[in-house]
């Protein structure tokens, strides 16, 4: 009885200002587990996204600079690549070269001292 008679007294300003507590407890709750999303944190998301957005536009253009040189070294490591095979391939043909010519005078002394052998052991 006394909780009822309590309750009379309680004036309108009291049950607006009680009211509009609960209002915004109630709009910060869903806010925050993300049932509804206010004007200013949509703005604020926005800002959030506009900002990132333009970090990774310029890390793109960052990375894409970093590419460019990447490529331009692997370039000169074709190049250089290129050319230092052309020039073992060159070492290897004259090495080839080399070989034969002692290959060939090589011959021509086991030749001449297989001919010896042979007219010794005729003559012996």
């Amino acid at each position: 009885m006394m909780a009822a008679l309590h309750i009379t007294e309680v004036s309108f300003v009291e049950i607006a200002i009680a009211f509009a507590a609960l209002a915004y407890i109630v709009e910060r709750s869903l806010d925050a587990l993300g049932w509804s999303r206010s004007s200013r944190t949509l703005r604020q998301e926005n800002e959030d996204l506009v900002r990132r957005n333009k970090e990774l536009d310029q890390e793109v253009e960052r990375l894409k600079g970093e590419l460019a040189r990447h490529e331009s070294d692997i370039a000169g490591l074709r190049t250089q690549v290129t050319d230092l095979s052309q020039r073992d391939q060159g070492a290897v043909l004259r090495s080839i070269e080399d070989h034969e010519r002692s290959a060939g005078v090589r011959h021509e002394r086991m030749v001449g001292v297989l001919t010896e052998i042979r007219d010794a052991v005729k003559a012996a």
